[in-house]
This record gives C-alpha cells, sequence and structure tokens, in this order.
C-alpha cells in the first residue's frame, strides 16, 4: 500500500481507498475510468494500424513491374486495333486473347478494354455460324448434283469452333442432305448395275 495525492483536494491518501477521506473525490471509480479509455485508443489504433497495412498491401498488389506495363499496354492495343468485327478479324481477335490469357490475374485487371475483346469474339461467332449457315441453305433440294455444295458446307462446318457450331442452327438440314446425297448415290450405283444387265464377254464395251 502506498500513498498518493488526491487529484481533487491535493491530500495524502492511500492508494488503497475507493474515495478520498477528506473531500470524497472517487479515486479507483477514476482509474477503472482512465484505464478504460486507454483500452479503448488502443483497440482503436489497432484498427488503424491493420487499415493501413491492409493499404499498404493492395498499393504493392496493383503496382505493376515494367514488364507487367508492357504487357498490359500491348494487349490494350491488339484490343483497339481490332476495329470493325467481319469474317476476317479471326487473326487479331486470337492475337488479342492470347495475349490477355498469357497475363497474370494481376495484369488482366488493368486491361480496361477487356469487355471489347468479348463483344468482338461474340459478334465474330456469329459472323461465322451465319455463313455456313447461308452455305446450308444454298443446298436447297437435294438432288445429285448437289454434291459440291454439300461438300463446302461441311468443310466450312468442320472448321468452326465447338462454340461456333453451336451457334449454326440448321445443322440438322446438312446432316439430312447428306443422308439424302448418299442414297441417291446408291440408287444411281443400283440403276447403272441394272442397265448394265446379264454380264457376259460381250459387256466388255458397256463397263468400260
Amino acid at each position: 500500500m502506498a500513498l498518493i495525492i488526491c487529484p481533487e483536494c491535493g491530500k495524502e491518501i492511500s492508494d488503497a481507498v475507493d474515495r478520498c477521506l477528506h473531500c470524497g473525490y472517487p479515486i479507483k471509480e477514476k482509474k477503472r475510468i482512465d484505464w478504460k479509455l486507454s483500452k479503448k485508443t488502443i483497440v482503436i489504433f489497432g484498427i488503424f494500424a491493420a487499415a493501413a497495412t491492409a493499404l499498404i498491401i493492395v498499393f504493392n498488389f496493383l503496382k505493376l513491374s515494367p514488364t507487367e506495363q508492357i504487357e498490359v499496354d500491348a494487349t490494350i492495343k491488339a484490343i483497339s486495333e481490332i476495329g470493325d468485327v467481319d469474317l476476317n478479324s479471326g487473326h487479331e481477335i486470337e492475337k488479342a486473347e492470347i495475349l490477355y490469357d498469357n497475363m497474370t490475374s494481376k495484369s488482366r485487371l488493368f486491361v480496361n478494354n477487356v469487355d471489347e475483346l468479348k463483344k468482338d469474339r461474340e459478334i465474330f461467332n456469329t459472323l461465322k455460324a451465319e455463313q455456313v449457315s447461308s452455305l446450308i441453305g444454298i443446298i436447297g433440294e437435294v438432288t445429285e448434283n448437289s454434291s459440291k455444295d454439300i461438300d463446302v458446307a461441311r468443310k466450312y462446318y468442320d472448321e468452326l469452333s465447338e462454340e461456333q457450331q453451336k451457334l449454326v442452327k440448321n445443322y440438322g438440314e446438312l446432316v439430312g442432305a447428306e443422308e439424302s446425297i448418299s442414297e441417291l448415290r446408291v440408287e444411281s450405283v443400283k440403276r447403272a448395275i441394272d442397265e448394265l444387265g446379264t454380264i457376259s464377254l460381250d459387256s466388255k464395251d458397256q463397263l468400260s
């Protein structure tokens, strides 16, 4: 136990008493209030310190290295150079997509025109699908002379990506046309065989 000075009357009192014996000033209550205030101050300081640390971490994360900045600039430029999308834009779109895909997730945050790239890809896929749809539509009623049109439509369809193929709404017509031309070819062979009749040594000229 020690003697302390009462902050109210200035007289010496024991540090074990709750109130000053001379003036009744609350000693221990004052100490508890001071301690609570001190604890609150510490908590507030801790919150500010944590926030400052978080800001530093975010700042360092969002800060690009020279190499990353070059990648970002190159990707933004590649996307902007695509321009108006047509059937010849595939190479430019793929170039920009490769640059973007090879970037880190951090660098991608700085590509401010990536939405344009996604939109350009959607437009290009639609154009490619529409091109094939038109080629399928050209086939029309299948005859023995439809082979070329069917083969061209099949070739262009097979060159599409899976995503583009899903956009071809009349693909079933192409499949049907292929089945029809196959049946016509079979019928043509049967007719040719029937026209030969009975095969003998005298059929040489017909076979040739």
